[in-house]
């Protein structure tokens, strides 16, 4: 609304601040680097230039993302991971521990049929997982969230029409009130 004022205020020093202005457009000075402006004109520039209109119109978009959002949650969520390690040293098992669990001991060294260590796995290990996720009762969870998101585009739809509206009366009011200093300065 600030903007609107010194729209207002820029236009009225304008036409009122140059007398000796270079153009002259029925029997009128003006600025020769002056542009005319008409009601619809005026409107449009308003519109392009409004940040206000531009965060309403953003703030549509960021609600129509949150709907979208919503509606995703109805849909089966599929997850996958992935994961790698590199051991220093394969896990092993040392053979004089059968020979303790049997109540035995070790044979002798020399015959060489006994290893001293089972290896039990491998240094480098690899996983994965796909998990498949599909809601099937939430208590209206799913359902109320979407009708929520819903209803705040809505909302914000409708802010976003009070702001056009809004921006159009502001503008229509500055131009008729720069209208009528012209012709009351004119007069």
């Amino acid at each position: 609304m600030n903007k609107v004022v010194l729209l207002i205020l820029t236009i009225l020093i304008v036409c009122l601040g140059y007398p000796s202005a270079k153009g002259v457009k029925n029997g009128a000075s003006y600025p020769a680097d002056t542009i005319s402006l008409t009601l619809e004109r005026s409107i449009e520039l308003g519109f392009r230039n409004n940040k206000e209109l531009q965060v309403a119109k953003e703030r549509v978009k960021e609600a129509q993302a949150y709907v979208e959002e919503a509606s995703t949650a109805f849909m089966p969520q599929l997850t996958g991971e992935m994961g790698y390690t590199r051991l220093d040293i394969a896990p092993f098992f040392p053979t004089a521990k059968f020979a303790q669990l049997g109540g035995g001991s070790m044979p002798p060294d020399d015959s060489g049929d006994i290893p001293k260590k089972i290896t039990i796995g491998l240094p480098d290990n690899y996983s994965a997982a796909l998990t498949l996720q599909q809601p099937i009762f939430t208590g209206g969870k799913l359902v109320d969230s979407y009708k929520i998101s819903k209803m705040a585009k809505l909302s914000t739809e409708s802010d976003l029409q009070r702001t056009n509206n809004e921006l159009i009366f502001e503008i229509k009011k500055a131009y008729w009130n720069v209208i009528n200093a012209i012709e009351n300065c004119a007069s």
